[in-house]
């Protein structure tokens, strides 16, 4: 369970990097790691606690849940 927290981590991070790199979000790049890092973290949660996933694996969750937690954000404005 460890290294797959860790790899949620790295891919909500590296995530958050890409998307404020290529100017999809314009948070600055300390908040858009925060941003896709937490909505990684929580839907890999709900897929391994709670059993709810979407069919593609754990990262490609964790994926989805990073760029699904920066299109929110980016929505607020």
């Amino acid at each position: 369970m460890f290294y797959g927290m860790f790899s949620a981590l790295i891919l909500g991070a590296a995530t958050g990097a890409f998307a404020e790199y290529f100017r999809f979000t314009r948070n600055g790049y300390f908040i858009s790691i925060v941003i896709a890092v937490g909505g990684a973290v929580i839907l890999w949660f709900a897929q391994g606690l709670l059993g709810v996933g979407l069919g593609f694996g754990r990262a490609g969750t964790s994926i989805i849940g990073a760029v699904g937690a920066l299109f929110i954000a980016s929505m607020r404005r």
